[in-house]
């Protein structure tokens, strides 16, 4: 066992000596958010970047990037693997808002590698001492990151926020190592008693014929959901809001025309639907929550949030999986009467395209595209928009009685879950 400890000791401290030369850190610095979206204080978006880039860059082992760097790695955590060991890579978040003569600045710090918070705090001071603000607000994030700044004797952040020890880094690392030797030592022992079959740990696993194994008794003890934090909570509230109509219509005058090859007996009737996402959408999605990333490519914006902030419930995970955001419109035309005359299913299921073929009430259109997609994956909630207006044309044949009989065109929106019950309703 002494050799195995002069080895443990050999390795670790080469490692710790390893660290000391390489620890970096990364900073992400995207655009900050104007909450208002004031005109004249646009400039301050990416203002706080500049003046807070230029400050870091100047601290030894620290790197600047902006916001292209910080979607790549949320694309691909992978990314992570491939840096250097002791890297750490740290995300500030800001936003403000003016109020008065006065402004006020929100900083996040959060841990990219497992989306922990670090830190969070407010700035407020006066419209005519930005600069005074930037140098304030960097002290506050120095401050917060702490241990997450590389160390570096010539670090100038390391002489203002703590005081260096009279013993070298060195021998300072090479004390943690040596204490934390035993320590694992120890456990060591304890797994090689366990593959052995010597004991079991304290968990109560057990070998077996060459199998890990331990028993399950959960009896009436309740399973935890997953916690419902306020930002999931708003989160859940936002995604119920766009899901149950995200959309503007616009309703045109329907033409009519007779059908030629009708002799005369039945019309043409055409009716143009303009179908676009509400205006500011996106920007109270970006607003109302601190989300992980988002994507641009054309009129398509992807705004992703993370699992670990935002804890997504096996209920609603089940609801996004079965279509209850995914909406489609129904259009329908009723009579004098107030009844209805005729229904529009406008999807591009085939199963309704074949359940609906010879129904004389409920018809089918494929036009329409949704503008709004919700996806979930391992890690995170991805909401996808599309800022284009479709115009959907509808065109459907009457007799002249009953074109004179219409009275009023109705549109409304349905989540595909629930066309079944819609349809049988009719």
């Amino acid at each position: 066992m002494e050799s195995i400890k002069t080895l443990f000791i050999s390795i670790l401290f080469s490692s710790s000596i390893t660290w000391s030369l390489t620890n970096q850190l990364n900073l992400y610095i995207p655009e900050f958010d104007n909450l208002k979206n004031e005109e004249s204080l646009e400039w301050l978006s990416s203002g706080y970047v500049d003046i807070l880039s230029k400050k870091f860059n100047e601290v030894d082992g620290v790197r600047v990037y902006g916001r292209s760097a910080l979607e790549k790695i949320l694309q691909d955590k992978s990314i992570l693997l491939t840096q250097r060991v002791g890297t750490k890579n740290i995300l500030l978040m800001g936003t403000y808002i003016r109020n008065l003569d006065e402004i006020t600045v929100n900083i996040q710090i959060i841990n990219v590698s497992n989306w922990d918070d670090i830190g969070i705090f407010s700035s407020v001071s006066s419209m005519t001492d930005i600069s005074k603000m930037g140098d304030k607000i960097f002290q506050q994030i120095s401050k917060a990151l702490g241990d997450n700044f590389p160390k570096n004797e010539n670090n100038t952040l390391n002489n203002l926020y703590s005081k260096q020890s009279d013993v070298p880094e060195i021998n300072r690392q090479t004390k943690e190592v040596s204490k934390s030797i035993d320590s694992a030592l120890e456990n060591l022992e304890e797994a090689m008693d366990v593959y052995i079959g010597a004991r079991t740990n304290e968990e109560g696993t057990t070998l077996k014929e060459g199998k890990f194994s331990k028993e399950l008794n959960f009896g009436n003890k309740a399973i935890p959901n997953a916690p419902e934090t306020k930002e999931a909570l708003l989160l859940e509230e936002i995604l119920e809001r766009i899901g149950s109509n995200p959309y503007d219509v616009e309703i045109n005058d329907p033409k009519i025309e007779i059908d030629p090859e009708s002799e005369g007996n039945s019309v043409l009737f055409s009716l143009s639907i303009n179908y676009t996402l509400k205006e500011d959408l996106i920007q109270e999605m970006l607003r109302s929550l601190p989300y992980t990333g988002v994507r641009q490519e054309g009129s398509l914006t992807t705004i992703e949030f993370s699992r670990d902030k935002f804890p997504v419930s096996g209920n609603l995970n089940e609801r996004i999986i079965k279509g209850d955001f995914r909406i489609v419109p129904i259009v329908q035309l009723l009579n004098n009467n107030g009844g209805v005359h005729t229904t529009i299913l406008d999807t591009g299921d085939p199963y309704w395209h074949n359940e609906l073929r010879k129904d004389k009430i409920a018809k089918t259109e494929n036009i329409f595209s949704p503008l709004v997609a919700f996806t979930v994956s391992g890690w995170s909630l991805q909401v996808t928009m599309e800022a284009v207006e479709i115009s959907a044309i509808y065109t459907l044949e009457f007799s002249r009685s009953e074109i004179s009989n219409l009275s009023r065109i109705n549109v409304e929106f349905i989540p595909e879950s629930e066309l079944r019950n819609f349809i049988s309703s009719l």
